[in-house]
């Protein structure tokens, strides 16, 4: 359920409950668990605890920075928070050696590129990016 009390209108299955009872993470088909969310895709959710089961660990300090940035940009009037996710820092020398260690994985290769060159544009611009994909599955980013 909800933080309001409203069942789930599908299964749930995987749970998990972490070993001190403060995290119960699961899989859900429900698509009433989140408020307004109609766009037919998963939510990423982010928690602290720096514990992972298909979310993205970090400590306590980290989450509750996140927190406050998101707080901060709602009550200014942002009506959504984008958050980039990206295999690694896509600088030309991590990718460089990453590539190397990868060298016979040329499709997924081909696909860091591409991300490599929404992570350029991202850190040289500090703003949303925008992207559309085309037919072939890649990404492509306009300015």
């Amino acid at each position: 359920e909800n933080s309001s009390g409203i069942q789930g209108n599908s299964s749930s299955e995987s749970g998990f409950v972490s070993d001190d009872g403060n995290f119960v993470v699961y899989r859900s088909d429900a698509t009433n668990i989140v408020s307004g969310d109609t766009n037919g895709f998963g939510d990423i959710f982010i928690h602290g605890s720096c514990v992972t089961i298909g979310c993205l660990p970090m400590t306590d300090d980290k989450i509750k920075e996140i927190y406050l940035y998101a707080l901060h940009a709602k009550n200014n009037g942002q009506d959504k928070i984008p958050v980039y996710i990206f295999p690694f820092r896509m600088t030309d020398d991590n990718f460089s050696k990453h590539q190397r260690e990868l060298n016979p994985d040329k499709p997924l290769i081909s696909f860091w590129k591409n991300l490599q060159d929404g992570y350029k544009l991202f850190t040289s611009e500090k703003k949303e990016i925008k992207f559309n994909v085309n037919r072939s599955g890649n990404y492509i980013y306009s300015e």
